[in-house]
């Protein structure tokens, strides 16, 4: 980290220290995430519960003038050393809390921060108003873990055969249950193309993957003694999108007194440099 940074995080630091106690403050966060473990290159979301106890409107957004105050985050991931915001905006904007209100927004933390190296992070949510910090959460932990893999098929995109992606179902354990995933890599623009969670696993049997010359991409695993999970997939140029998620007996026909299809709200997520 550069001494400029170090600089701007130690004078962030110290207006921390200098914050009132929580009885006192007038603005409260709090700060959570789903889960305490994510897949590298998951889409991370942190919930923050902000809570207005002033006597006025507090409008957050972009903190370019005196009227918006702005929300970002303190992520450190090793001892004194925190991750810059990256330059793509406010992470929150256009939300006005009248006194004595209280509002819970979603907010995207791998697009402002680059959680793509594995291990624990720490994580506060902060609120600057003037250029000043008004309100801090408590301290959150989190890690970044790569998954177990189970299997992996390799094979070019559509239409750019130079482009070889690499389609990898890997595990790993979340609230007593364990989890399939599909992590999409390409070798050639050294980049990940998603990691989308498929549902539970049961690990007595190998999960299938399939994909095909049109770039449909099909893994079917195992979620229970006699349910599998059947998800689709389109690999093209431009990125991975989720296409149907069917819940199938042994001998594939739709599974009997129970879901039978879901469409998952999957975004088709950005290209994620390989470090």
């Amino acid at each position: 980290m550069s001494p400029l940074r170090k600089w701007m995080v130690a004078a962030v630091l110290a207006m921390l220290a200098a914050l009132p106690g929580r009885s006192a403050a007038q603005v409260r966060l709090l700060l959570r995430f789903e889960h305490n473990t994510y897949l590298q290159f998951e889409s991370t979301e942190a919930y923050v519960s902000i809570y207005n106890d002033t006597d006025r409107a507090l409008c957050i957004g972009d903190g370019s003038s005196n009227l918006f105050s702005e929300l970002s985050f303190l992520v450190e991931q090793r001892r004194d050393d925190w991750l810059p915001k990256r330059s793509v905006g406010p992470l929150v904007d256009g939300l006005i809390l009248e006194p004595g209100e209280q509002r819970d927004v979603v907010v995207d933390l791998t697009r402002g921060y680059d959680l793509t190296a594995m291990g624990r992070y720490l994580v506060r949510a902060i609120l600057r108003d003037k250029g000043r910090v008004v309100a801090v959460s408590p301290q959150v932990s989190l890690d970044v873990v790569r998954g177990l893999e189970l299997e992996s098929v390799q094979r070019a995109v559509p239409g750019a055969f130079d482009q070889i992606r690499t389609y990898s179902v890997r595990y790993w354990r979340r609230n007593r249950f364990e989890y399939a995933f599909l992590s999409v890599d390409e070798e050639a623009t050294a980049s990940n193309y998603g990691v989308f969670q498929l549902g539970k696993i049961v690990r007595t049997e190998k999960p299938v993957v399939t994909v095909e010359r049109d770039g449909k991409v099909t893994v079917r695993h195992l979620c229970a003694p006699d349910c599998y999970i059947r998800t689709v997939f389109m690999s093209e140029e431009e990125g991975v999108r989720f296409v149907d998620q069917q819940y199938e007996a042994p001998d594939g026909t739709p599974y009997p007194n129970g879901p039978v299809r879901r469409h998952l709200p999957i975004p088709v997520p950005t290209p994620i440099p390989v470090r």
